[in-house]
């Protein structure tokens, strides 16, 4: 089944960026991918800008686990039915390099190529709220 294949991608991406692996979570992403960042005002970027975005949390934060996710199928919006793609809840822990503790509530959808490597990525979780949390105990 597709959605299989494609869940076990983000699986295996998801343990690569646990594991501070970035080059192993990007070999997963097709260059020519597409990001949506959470980033308020934020402008539909490329391969390029989700490597910056997630080097920037791999840079300041330690431990990064994904907490007790739930993966679903998606569905083609017109006609309803499973498309491969795979969404998923769940919540990022981790300590922030000023020793802040974060828990951030995330869902993320992806979308996939014939080869199984995602070619859209969109995040959604309170970025503004987690910059705040931690911003406090690094001035």
């Amino acid at each position: 089944m597709l959605y299989e294949k494609n869940l076990a991608t983000v699986k295996a991406g998801i343990k690569a960026f646990e594991n501070e692996d970035l080059d192993g979570f990007l070999a997963y992403v097709a260059d020519n991918a597409v990001y949506l960042s959470p980033a308020y005002g934020a402008k539909e970027g490329t391969k390029e800008d989700y490597k910056n975005q997630l080097s920037l949390y791999l840079t300041n934060w330690d431990s990064l686990k994904l907490m007790n996710p739930i993966f679903l199928p998606g569905l083609d919006s017109a006609t309803h039915e499973f498309d491969g793609s795979v969404r998923y809840y769940g919540k990022w822990t981790g300590v922030h390099k000023s020793g802040v503790k974060t828990v951030v509530n995330f869902y993320a959808t992806y979308e996939f190529n014939a080869d199984n490597k995602i070619i859209s990525a969109t995040d959604y979780f309170d970025l503004g709220g987690l910059i705040n949390a931690v911003s406090a105990k690094t001035k």
